[in-house]
């Protein structure tokens, strides 16, 4: 792909952002990483930690919120923005999307 057929960063953000939205559900028994990820890399992205590598770990606690660097060959500093909150009947509320 040339660098004049890369999508820009708006479209990108927006893909995955509508992706996350159609896949990822607001209410679940876990938080669904795999999904989230796999929005990410369907637009060419990845998700690393602070060194750069591939991100791997997982969220715990009640409630919670983290933002993780996302990579493209093509550009820099987005993020990956996830937020939890385990409500009463056991399920999680997640908010998650990309800037």
């Amino acid at each position: 792909m040339t660098q004049t057929n890369r999508p820009s960063r708006t479209t990108t953000r927006n893909r995955i952002n509508r992706q996350i939205s159609n896949t990822v559900p607001g209410y679940a028994l876990e938080i669904p990483v795999d999904t989230i990820f796999d929005c990410v890399s369907a637009n060419g992205g990845q998700v690393v930690d602070e060194a750069g590598d591939p991100w791997t770990g997982f969220f715990c606690g009640e409630q919670g919120q983290t933002h993780l660097p996302i990579v493209f060959g093509w550009m820099k500093n987005m993020f990956l923005h996830i937020s939890w909150y385990r409500l009463g009947s056991g399920r999680y509320e997640i908010v998650t999307y990309v800037s």
